[in-house]
């Protein structure tokens, strides 16, 4: 692909800095969605501080690019829709060299592969981290054949060739040691964290508003969703439902939801660029995925001070305290969700304590501060131990 004069640009040679420690992240930046919104978050959080120098590549031109440079993070970009992934892989290796990381950190399994290969040439070579988001799509049996061998070599890379991977929870290191191969001693497990917004008064309404937000993927499970809608409708006229996010599931979705009469009160307004007005028009978010780690929507509606409702799978139960800021339910079972929808809707001072203890929990354990200093401290752990292998 040709692609533009814009396209084909390689925004390279970052600042030449040399503090004690100089920190890469590569990123694929063709979403917007979590594990690009935690890696901004977090560069955000790093760039506050004069503790290292920071360089962030990324490989789409859009979102995630413009937000680095705009917090004034040193960016480049290695445009993978003009770039052949051997390309790619050169232009990365030109750029970390100019850099001189002692730590590369990546996102992802392309990210993962590419600078696996582009620091293999450094000298020193830098530590090597990476953060596992979630288990994939689909993970085991259900997954593509081509999906399953990508997945078995990105695990194979990181629990053999990497310093350290990330697991966003401890539910999910304990899969990836059970399941895929990888060392306990080779995971470190660092909650996602995210900044807190002013809080707000809800606006006065007569409808009760429960909402979710994500890609129509299936994994997603928003057929569980529409399931809940319908029941809770039956009994409630006066609750409606919110959908936001776009994606494959999206027709099959609008389809369901007009079989089940629920066109006038389950809105689908698509991707929605500015989040914080989704979250001052909802009371309670649902979340109904198979699997999750610490999905940033939960944190920030929770962050919002909007109570959570959503599976007992994957990280949740290390973000949600049953009864006290949100509910866990069992077996994706839609009866239980919409009883509890009905509770919060229908006893107001126990929807408001939760509120309240939503935002708490926000506050004290999962603040960007928290995420960034554990970050902080894995990087300098593990650049101590590289300069003592460098002087045996």
């Amino acid at each position: 692909m040709a692609g533009t004069a814009e396209q084909r640009r390689i925004v390279s040679e970052p600042k030449q800095i040399n503090p004690p420690l100089r920190v890469a992240h590569i990123i694929s930046g063709d979403l917007w969605a979590g594990a690009e919104v935690m890696a901004v978050n977090l560069l955000r959080t790093f760039a506050l501080g004069k503790d290292f120098a920071l360089l962030a590549v990324v490989l789409n031109k859009g979102r995630v690019s413009q937000a680095l440079a705009d917090s004034g993070i040193n960016t480049a970009i290695v445009d993978e829709r003009v770039h052949s992934f051997p390309k790619i892989v050169y232009e990365l290796g030109k750029i970390l060299r100019a850099f001189r990381p002692q730590i590369v950190h990546a996102h992802r399994y392309k990210e993962n592969l590419a600078g696996f290969l582009a620091a293999r040439r450094l000298k020193p070579r830098p530590a090597l981290v990476s953060t596992q988001h979630g288990l994939p799509e689909g993970y085991g049996n259900n997954q593509p054949l081509k999906s399953r061998i990508l997945t078995a070599l990105n695990f194979f890379l990181l629990s053999r060739c990497f310093h350290k991977t990330v697991a966003v929870s401890t539910e999910m290191k304990t899969a990836l040691v059970s399941e895929c191969g990888f060392r306990a001693g080779k995971l470190a497990v660092i909650h996602n964290g995210i900044s807190l917004p002013e809080e707000a008064q809800k606006p006065e309404r007569k409808e009760f508003v429960i909402g979710s937000c994500g890609r129509l993927t299936p994994v997603k499970n928003y057929d569980l969703l529409m399931d809940i809608a319908a029941l809770v409708r039956k009994e409630q006229n006066n609750i409606s439902f919110v959908l936001a996010g776009d994606g494959p599931e999206k027709t099959h979705l609008e389809n369901l939801r007009t079989r089940y009469n629920l066109d006038g009160s389950f809105s689908m307004p698509g991707h929605l660029v500015d989040m914080s007005s989704f979250y001052r028009e909802i009371d309670v978010f649902i979340n109904t995925s198979w699997h999750e780690g610490i999905p940033m929507s939960v944190l920030e509606a929770m962050a919002n001070g909007i109570p959570v409702i959503a599976p007992d799978v994957g990280g949740f139960a290390e973000i949600i305290d049953h009864g006290i800021d949100g509910f866990l339910i069992l077996d994706h079972c839609p009866e239980r969700f919409a009883a509890k929808c009905l509770e919060l809707s229908s006893d107001r001072e126990k929807w408001a304590r939760m509120t309240r203890a939503a935002r708490e929990k926000i506050e004290k354990q999962f603040s960007n501060s928290h995420m960034a200093q554990n970050y902080l401290d894995l990087y300098q752990a593990l650049h101590l131990e590289n300069q003592q292998k460098c002087k045996t």
